[in-house]
């Protein structure tokens, strides 16, 4: 089966190493738990734990997600400008301890509820 533009690739790790890799469609027939390198077609990368929940997988545990803002530069006609969370997940969300770098430049380290930002944590 061919993989469209719009399908995501996943590689399951395994002692360190890529064991398999599938997209979603063919993800479905195994039931899969653990350590997971997702590309997604827009250039965004997450690597971390995941479960499996039906067909589909959820960010949970540890895991570090890049957001490549394709549109965006360095100013310098560089390297697109990337945004990264780097902590907990809970149900595909940031829930719990992080940190996230902002594309700007700005780093927020602290707790996460739900995606949002919530209680103590500091702004640099």
């Amino acid at each position: 089966m061919l993989q469209d533009e719009e399908t995501p690739t996943y590689e399951f790790i395994e002692a360190g190493r890529v064991a398999s890799s599938a997209t979603y469609l063919s993800f479905a027939e195994g039931k899969r738990d653990g350590k997971v390198r997702v590309k997604y077609p827009n250039g965004d990368l997450y690597l971390g734990t995941y479960k499996q929940i039906g067909a589909s997988i959820r960010r949970e545990g540890h895991g570090v997600y890049t957001w490549n803002l394709e549109d965006a530069d360095d100013g310098e006609g560089g390297a697109p400008i990337m945004a990264r969370y780097e902590g907990q997940y809970a149900r595909g969300l940031r829930h719990g301890i992080g940190m996230m770098k902002y594309s700007n430049g700005d780093v927020y380290r602290g707790r996460f509820v739900l995606n949002k930002r919530e209680g103590q944590g500091t702004l640099t």
